[in-house]
């Protein structure tokens, strides 16, 4: 065994299990997952909830998945990195595309992971319950604490060979999950269609709607950032925070937590977003963090009395 394949070994044993009772969860009748699907901007969307025997080895897996390299140009699921590391990049640039793969997770299949794990020496005998453990009807599962991580490290290959070719051509590259961000001062044409034949190549479909290329005088975006100028929170979503807020102080916090969901989920959802918006640009969030506080202040006094 090589060391990868002694190391998940040796994981398994220190979170007092084996491989064997791996294995035998694998091929046991056990219901391994339950589906929940949801409508998203009018498409259908299978999440796949995995039951508590499979998680505990999924976070296992998740310790594992850690000694294999992602490439620095993915910014999704990796420390200290986001949506602002991946779209400051491309700020001011004459030129910025973008390529959107289609069904990212569906495209990774059993037999990719496979592949993957067996071109990396890990033992055949292995390989096959780490991967059932790692996808849902033989692809990557949407909804697995597991599925971002092994979709950025299968994703390696395709990274490099973008890279590169960006690299060679003076050309800005970042990749959050789906969403491939090019930016440049030339036209970015060629780097777009060579792209999306290296991805075709390495067994991923492309959403043509969502490939294009804006130029400076148009509004650039990526991943809900304005990019024109200086990286920003697209000006609606701002407005319909800001609104938010000054309607929660205005008219009392809880008018406006929705029927059924708990206040303080509803809180720490709104402070959340309210943190990360202040992350891209502190100036035009600020006032709306005041009043939230304070409209928090006056729902909480007002329930102690």
């Amino acid at each position: 065994m090589n060391d990868k394949t002694e190391y998940f070994v040796q994981l398994l044993n220190d979170h007092n299990t084996s491989l064997n009772e791996m294995i035998d969860f694998i091929y046991s009748s056990t219901k391994k997952y339950n589906i929940i699907r949801i409508v998203k901007n009018g498409k259908l969307r299978v999440i796949y909830n995995a039951n508590e025997d499979l998680k505990k080895f999924q976070k296992i897996i998740l310790l594992f998945l850690q000694e294999f390299p992602v490439h620095n140009v993915a910014h999704g699921w990796v420390k200290d990195r986001s949506t602002v590391t991946a779209t400051s990049p491309h700020c001011r640039k004459k030129f910025v595309g973008k390529i959107d793969i289609s069904d990212f997770y569906p495209s990774i299949s059993f037999r990719m992971l496979s592949i993957y794990f067996l071109r990396w020496g890990i033992h055949k005998d292995i390989v096959f319950p780490l991967c059932k453990c790692l996808t849902a009807r033989n692809c990557l599962a949407q909804g697995y604490l597991t599925s971002s991580i092994m979709a950025n490290l299968l994703f390696y290959t395709t990274d490099h060979r973008i890279a590169s070719l960006c690299k060679k051509n003076k050309v800005e590259y970042t990749r959050y999950g789906d969403d491939l961000i090019f930016s440049s001062h030339y036209d970015l044409s060629s780097i777009i269609n060579l792209s999306q034949k290296i991805i075709n190549q390495n067994g991923f479909k492309i959403n043509d709607d969502k490939t294009m290329i804006t130029k400076e005088n148009e509004s650039q975006t990526a991943l809900n950032h304005t990019l024109n100028k200086k990286i920003n929170v697209l000006r609606k979503n701002r407005k319909v925070l800001r609104a938010l807020c000054n309607n929660c102080l205005n008219d009392g916090l809880e008018k406006h937590i929705p029927l059924g969901e708990d206040a303080d989920k509803f809180i720490s959802k709104i402070k959340g977003r309210l943190n990360y918006y202040s992350s891209v640009n502190p100036e035009t969030t600020r006032s709306s963090i005041n009043k939230f506080d304070e409209a928090v202040r006056l729902y909480r006094m007002n329930k102690d009395l």
